[in-house]
């Protein structure tokens, strides 16, 4: 009994050993799509990341803060970790000539205060069929003092249901010292269970959360 558990042992081992080559190539060959990006101006970042706070503390100093550099070396960190594409969102502008140098890469994303406006949502509606938008989102709502489930945001939301338009949301912590650079921010507005409005309210609607 004993050298047939040895055998099964050894034949455990091997075959976990032969098996290790085979899952880290197939790792390698998995395309990744990485849903939160952002295309910004390096220096609208000065106050948050000079803040000695948790992860901060070890990035601090190492930031871009050129924004050609920074397209660089998203391109670059992409390719190192498999990533085939990238949903951004962010500076429009940005977004515009990341997605023109880079259309294969990136998929851009409506990322905008709601107003509650229909030609705000009709504006949207017609940037979308003509390609301009893949998602909505990030929306940092509670960066503005907005709760996830804020009322001006359903019309918008109704057409990303009608249309099945992904919407993605920020949710959880604003980073360091939020209030040094958006004096709105409370976390409270950030709490996922604001969503459960927005689930009963539009039920078809695809949602994904991004906590911090």
């Amino acid at each position: 009994m004993k050298a047939f558990i040895a055998t099964a042992i050894a034949s455990l081992l091997c075959l976990c050993t032969f098996r290790l080559p085979l899952v880290a190539q197939a790792a390698r060959n998995v395309d990744v799509i990485d849903v939160h990006l952002h295309a910004m101006n390096p220096e609208e970042f000065i106050n948050p990341a000079s803040a000695n706070f948790g992860a901060v503390r070890k990035t601090y100093g190492t930031n871009e803060r050129d924004p050609e550099a920074l397209l660089r070396r998203t391109i670059a960190e992409m390719d190192k970790n498999h990533v085939s594409k990238g949903m951004i969102s962010g500076d429009d502008d940005l977004v515009a000539k990341w997605v023109e140098r880079y259309p294969n890469r990136f998929l851009p994303a409506y990322n905008h205060w709601c107003d509650g406006k229909p030609e705000t949502v009709a504006k949207f509606e017609s940037e979308w069929k003509a390609g301009k938008w893949k998602a909505i989102g990030e929306l940092g709502l509670p960066y503005g003092g907005h709760p996830l489930n804020d009322p001006a945001c359903f019309p918008l939301f109704e057409l990303a249901q009608r249309y099945d338009i992904p919407v993605f949301f920020h949710t959880g912590f604003g980073g360091p010292n939020p209030q040094s650079f958006v004096p709105k921010f409370r976390i409270s507005l950030s709490d996922p269970l604001l969503l459960e409005d927005v689930a009963i309210r539009f039920p078809k609607l695809c949602t994904s959360i991004q906590p911090q």
